[in-house]
């Protein structure tokens, strides 16, 4: 994918002492409500971006990927930015993905080249982060579907709380797993990646931490202390957010998934969509059961392409 094209990008400051608010675009104080609130207050060097949309469930914009992604640019050079924080205003989602509706409207306005060039940003801030040498943390408090995986999975550390609900739902609605989900859905034990490709099945905070789609699972009453431990640090880096993480980080119970690993693995281990449901029909539980209905409700076509982009794409 080609790089980003270069802006002038967000206001800095050279001291690395002053207590700014960058504010460009579509960034602004959180009284505003524009779509993305980047917080420069804190002189350890620490950033602190948040997604405003909370009508939206926080999806992504076109803007927002934009603005991200300059943001991003800046501070992988900044001497003075340690650390990133990304986290979704509310209670209610991190990030529910793409903004779907609005490509819709720029369809039917007759914008045919609108979901390229929006899926051509989105993927490059994806690899964006994923190559970010400074610690990027994503606290994904509430729901995290689709894009919201892609900017949360590919960085150095994701926090699971009792609240987050994760999936890749993209074969419900006749696409497939993108925004990188082909690596990351690879690294999960066993055929898992499969089924969660396939099945766009919800993962909670427990299934996250046993997949290793999330590093550390904190309750989300202890995230207020985790945010003032990390800006209380004298510099914010590695070290210092391990620390604080340490400090509130719990553990989240059995994994719900992780019960049906063996079961999973018997049926997902198939050579094509067919024998998959072969084996989930000769299984005859009721956690076969509902996995059938749920593929049988899904896309045809974009289950075929699903089941061969993980097969091919693991051992990319």
């Amino acid at each position: 994918l080609p790089l980003l094209p270069q802006s002038s990008g967000p206001m800095s400051d050279t001291s690395c002492g002053r207590r700014v608010t960058l504010v460009r675009d579509h960034v602004a104080p959180v009284h505003e409500e524009r779509e993305l609130v980047v917080e420069d207050v804190h002189t350890n060097g620490l950033r602190v971006v948040t997604l405003n949309r909370p009508r939206s469930l926080n999806a992504l914009s076109l803007g927002m990927i934009q603005t991200l992604a300059r943001f991003l640019r800046e501070w992988e050079l900044d001497p003075c930015v340690g650390a990133v924080v990304v986290k979704g205003i509310g209670t209610r989602a991190f990030c529910a993905g793409g903004d779907i509706r609005s490509m819709h409207a720029k369809l039917t306005a007759g914008q045919k080249d609108y979901p390229e060039m929006f899926f051509r940003y989105e993927y490059s801030l994806n690899r964006l982060i994923h190559r970010l040498a400074k610690p990027y943390m994503a606290l994904l408090d509430g729901i995290t579907m689709g894009g919201g995986a892609g900017i949360s999975v590919h960085g150095s550390y994701r926090v699971a709380t009792e609240r987050t609900i994760f999936a890749m739902p993209e074969t419900a609605i006749g696409l497939f797993p993108d925004i990188g989900a082909t690596r990351f859905l690879s690294t999960v034990p066993g055929h898992v990646g499969m089924y969660l490709a396939l099945t766009g099945a919800r993962l909670r905070g427990a299934d996250l931490l046993w997949t290793g789609l999330a590093t550390h699972y904190v309750p989300s009453k202890r995230l207020p202390r985790l945010m003032e431990e990390i800006t209380h640090a004298e510099r914010v880096d590695h070290r210092t957010l391990n620390a604080a993480l340490s400090l509130v980080s719990d553990d989240p119970g059995p994994s719900d998934l992780a019960s049906h690993a063996n079961d999973i693995d018997r049926c997902f281990s198939a050579s094509s969509i067919e024998e998959i449901l072969s084996r989930l029909k000769a299984e005859g539980t009721p956690w076969a059961e509902d996995t059938t209905q749920t593929l049988l409700r899904h896309s045809p076509t974009s289950l075929k392409v699903t089941f061969r982009q993980m097969r091919e794409g693991k051992d990319l």
